[in-house]
C-alpha cells in the first residue's frame, strides 16, 4: 500500500473505507480504482479525505498554478513574452518551432477557456498533453487493429499482474539503478509495414484517456516544486520540447512516403537506418519524451552528493542517483494508480510492451544524472564499444538495439543539459 502511494494524499484499502462509512465518514471516502499491490494482488483502493483537506490541497493547487515564476529563470513560454528578433533566423533559433507550438495550443483552447486566462503552468501543462497525445496517436496507428481502448479491462489488469509476478524475488527487491540494462531490444519494423500503418491523423483518442493523460500530467505538474529555481516543471517542459526537436532531427521528410504529418509530429520513417529503430517504434518515442516531463519530478533543488551528506531518506534508499531514481519511482506509483487505467492501455498492451515502456523510462531518466563520474565514465565507454571500427561479435540486430540504446540516453542528456544554453 505504502509503495503505491501519492505525496500529500491518504490512500487505504476497501476494509478500511467500510469502516470509516460506517462511523458515518462516507464523505470522506474517493474511490481510486484498482491498484497492484506487491504481495497482495489486484486491489481496490480508496482516497481518504476530509473536507478541510481537501480544500487546503486544491488551494495549494491553485496557488502553483497561477504562480508565474517572477524570477528571471528559462526562456518563458508564455506566449505574451516568446518573440524573436527578424536577425534570429528560423532554421537556427530552437524556440521559433516550440513557441510556434505553444502559440498553436493558445489558439485551439483545448479547455473550453479563453487561454490568455490561464497561468503558465496550466499552458505547459497544455502543451504537454498535446505532445504526449500525439505520440499515443502514433502508437495505436502503428497496432495492427489500431486499438486505443480496453476491450477486456479485466485481461488488461491480469496482464500487469503477470508481469509483476513473473519478476523473482531478486527484480523485486532491486532499485531503479540496478534496473538498468546496456541493451534494450526494439521491435524490428519492416518499410513494407510501415507503409501499412494508419496515418496517425486520423486515430481519434477515446476522451477517457485523454482526460486521463491530462490528469496525470497535472500530478505530474504539481509533484514539482515551484519553489526549486532550476529543477522545476518549467525546466522539464524545456527538456521535453528538446528531445521531440532532436527525435524530429533523425527522422526522414520525404513527402511521399504517405506518412508524413504536419511540421509539428514526428514521423515514422526511419532514415536510411541513421536512427537505429528508434523513429520506427511510436512507443519507443513516447516513452522518452514521457521520460523528459518526469525526469526531476519532486527534484529537491540541490544534488544528490548534498542529499548523501545530509542523509535524507531517500539518500540512504537509493545510495547513487538519489533525484532520478526517486523521480521514476514516484511517476510509476502514480501511473499505476486504477485512475489512470485506460491510459495505460492506450500506451502498451502487453507484457512485451509494457517491459520495454519501464526500461525506456529507466534509462532515459537514469541517462540524467550527468553529475555521477562513474556512470558518466561507463556511459562513454558504452558509446564507444557501440560505435567502434572494430564491432563486436554480434547480430545486426543486437547492434542496432546496442546503438539505438545509447543514442536515447545521449539525446535525453544533451536536453536537460542544454536548457541552459538555449535563448533566455
Amino acid at each position: 500500500m505504502e509503495t503505491s502511494g501519492v505525496r500529500e494524499r491518504i490512500q487505504v484499502s476497501a476494509t478500511t473505507a467500510e469502516q470509516l462509512i460506517e462511523q458515518g465518514r462516507k464523505k470522506w471516502i474517493k474511490h481510486r480504482g484498482e491498484i497492484i499491490v506487491s504481495g497482495k494482488g489486484v486491489m481496490k483502493t480508496y482516497w481518504v479525505e476530509t473536507k478541510a483537506e481537501s480544500n487546503a490541497r486544491h488551494k495549494k493547487l491553485n496557488m502553483a498554478m497561477s504562480s508565474e515564476h517572477e524570477r528571471s529563470l528559462s526562456i518563458s513560454f508564455n506566449m505574451d513574452s516568446c518573440t524573436h528578433s527578424s536577425s534570429e533566423s528560423s532554421e537556427s533559433s530552437f524556440f521559433d518551432d516550440t513557441g510556434g507550438e505553444i502559440e498553436q495550443l493558445v489558439l485551439l483552447d483545448m479547455s473550453g477557456r479563453h487561454a490568455a486566462g490561464l497561468s503558465k503552468t496550466q499552458r505547459l501543462i497544455e502543451w504537454n498533453v498535446e505532445v504526449l497525445k500525439g505520440l499515443l496517436k502514433q502508437v495505436v496507428a502503428a497496432r495492427k487493429n489500431n486499438a486505443a481502448n480496453l476491450h477486456q479491462p479485466s485481461a488488461f489488469l491480469q496482464m500487469e499482474k503477470k508481469f509483476q509476478k513473473g519478476m523473482s524475488a531478486e527484480e523485486h527487491k532491486k532499485t531503479v539503478l540496478e534496473e538498468f540494462v546496456e541493451i534494450i531490444s526494439l521491435p524490428t519494423v519492416s518499410m513494407k509495414d510501415l507503409r501499412k500503418r494508419k496515418d496517425p491523423n486520423d486515430i481519434l483518442l477515446p476522451n477517457e484517456v485523454v482526460d486521463q493523460l491530462r490528469s496525470v500530467v497535472s500530478e505530474i505538474a504539481r509533484c514539482y516544486d515551484v519553489e526549486v529555481p532550476f529543477h522545476n516543471f518549467e525546466h522539464a517542459s524545456h527538456v521535453t520540447a528538446s528531445v521531440k526537436k532532436l527525435l524530429k532531427r533523425i527522422v526522414n521528410v520525404d513527402n511521399g512516403n504517405g506518412l508524413q504529418t504536419s511540421s509539428d509530429e514526428i514521423d515514422l520513417i526511419d532514415l536510411a537506418g541513421h536512427s537505429y529503430g528508434i523513429t520506427s517504434d511510436p512507443l519507443t518515442q513516447f516513452a522518452v519524451v514521457f521520460s523528459a516531463v518526469i525526469h526531476d519530478l519532486d527534484h529537491p533543488g540541490v544534488p544528490n552528493t548534498q542529499l548523501l551528506k545530509e542523509a535524507t531518506r531517500n539518500a540512504q534508499i537509493y545510495k547513487k542517483s538519489i533525484a532520478e531514481q526517486n523521480s521514476v519511482d514516484l511517476t510509476w506509483q502514480m501511473l499505476m494508480g486504477g485512475e489512470y487505467q485506460a491510459l495505460r492501455a492506450c500506451i502498451y498492451q502487453n507484457e512485451m510492451e509494457l517491459k520495454r515502456f519501464r526500461q525506456l523510462v529507466v534509462n532515459s531518466v537514469m541517462a540524467t544524472d550527468i553529475a555521477d563520474k562513474e556512470l558518466q565514465a561507463l556511459r562513454k565507454a558504452r558509446w564507444e564499444t557501440a560505435f567502434s571500427e572494430s564491432p563486436l561479435m554480434e547480430s545486426l540486430e543486437e547492434s542496432q538495439d546496442r546503438k539505438a540504446t545509447i543514442v536515447i540516453e545521449h539525446l535525453i542528456q544533451a536536453s536537460d543539459v542544454s536548457h541552459t544554453m538555449q535563448h533566455w
